[in-house]
């Protein structure tokens, strides 16, 4: 029973790869999380992993080591020695870092086992309470297999039946909004012609410099900030101080190009 809930082994062959090889890190980071793991050992030592990689600092035998002496859980790891012997358990057997992707897959698949067979226990618990209501049953036992099944990475087919409802709520809604089911562009032709920004969709503005990209978004969003909608706005080559001039320009009276050039303005205009 305990090789159908765990593979050591395998954990100790991802942990392995990644410290030998850095090309594995963005092939399993993406795979896994710490939890996955069966031991907490090998939990920490995967965090530590993680956390280098993400600050962009190198992943070998020596970085770890030293991050979880920084922790302090060098010792409740196994010490440096089990670090060490990891890298060995790659190189001294049959495993290769191009299969690593096959053994973060057993892992997470495991893993996946674990978090049902306690979704199983705690439902006997709850059936066994009198407090608990059959529907609280019930409902404790699908929210949990919906996220395993969504911390999985797959989805499964489903019925038309399921989804077409929301398909006419959604077109209702439009009807109901003058075509409008999402977010506004903060320009009536494009949200005629797109339904707006609808949940879940990412939008790409794509075009040669000085052709308005920056404009159409300052205007998306101080449109939808305007319709109540919290917004942040995130730009790598505009300053706050430019991004609150088109601000200015899109909501005042005054151009781009005279707020730009402020000496444009007459004085009676400045109030």
């Amino acid at each position: 029973m305990q090789e159908a809930l765990t593979n050591i082994d395998v954990e100790k062959t991802v942990l392995g790869c990644m410290l030998l090889e850095s090309t594995t890190l963005h092939r399993v980071l993406p795979l896994l999380k710490p939890s996955d793991f069966c031991l907490e050992s090998h939990r920490r030592i995967f965090h530590v992993i993680a956390d280098l990689a993400e600050s962009g600092k190198p992943v070998d035998e020596m970085t770890v080591v030293d991050a979880l002496i920084s922790k302090g859980q060098l010792e409740s790891v196994g010490g440096a020695a089990y670090v060490t012997s990891l890298i060995e358990k790659v190189t001294l057997s049959l495993a290769k870092v191009t299969n690593v992707e096959h053994y973060a897959d057993v892992i997470r698949d495991k893993s996946r086992r674990r978090r049902a067979r306690a979704a199983g226990e705690a439902l006997v618990a709850a059936t066994l309470d009198p407090s608990v209501t059959t529907e609280e049953c019930l409902r404790l036992v699908q929210e949990t297999l919906l996220q395993i099944e969504a911390d999985s990475g797959r989805s499964t087919a489903r019925h038309a039946k399921d989804f077409m409802p929301k398909v006419v709520h959604e077109i209702e809604t439009q009807a109901m909004h003058q075509g409008i089911v999402g977010m506004t562009t903060g320009l009536r032709s494009l949200d005629v012609a797109t339904g707006g920004i609808r949940e879940g969709e990412l939008w790409t503005i794509g075009a040669m410099p000085g052709r308005g990209k920056t404009a159409l978004g300052v205007q998306t969003a101080l449109a939808n900030a305007a319709a109540g909608t919290p917004t942040c706005a995130f730009s790598l080559e505009m300053q706050d101080v430019e991004m609150g001039k088109r601000f200015l320009a899109a909501k005042s009276s005054f151009s781009a190009l005279q707020i730009r050039n402020p000496h444009a303005i007459g004085l009676d205009r400045w109030t």
